[in-house]
């Protein structure tokens, strides 16, 4: 069964994003949520994930030049995406920021879910 992490401090994501999983995985998928980096860390330390969605904007004082480098500290091999309703934010282009991690529009999620998991 795939397992996948939701890192996002909206309440209302984890709705979504479960819509676009059983679009794909019916009910042969499991999607745990974080809301904090946290959370997440204790979830890694826990679970293995097919997949990690990492919203890049988790309060106002952590974005994705402080959670990409916590998150994949734990992830092995882990694929991982960051997701933002702003793509154009100009540290989310930023190679040095993102680490290569690759950045999704929310609104494009389910293509790239359904492609990378």
């Amino acid at each position: 069964m795939n397992r996948f992490l939701l890192i996002d401090d909206d309440e209302f994501e984890p709705i979504v994003v479960t819509r676009i999983l059983a679009n794909k995985y019916g009910y042969g998928y499991k999607l745990d949520h974080a809301k904090s980096l946290k959370k997440a860390k204790k979830l890694m330390n826990k679970h293995n994930y097919s997949l990690v969605l990492l919203d890049d904007q988790l309060s106002d004082t952590i974005d994705a030049r402080t959670s990409v480098i916590a998150v994949r500290a734990l992830l092995n091999d882990t694929p991982l995406i960051i997701i933002s309703h702003d793509i154009e934010k100009e540290y989310l282009r930023d190679i040095t920021v993102t680490q290569g991690v690759p950045v999704v529009h929310k609104n494009d999620l389910p293509d790239f879910v359904y492609k990378a998991a």
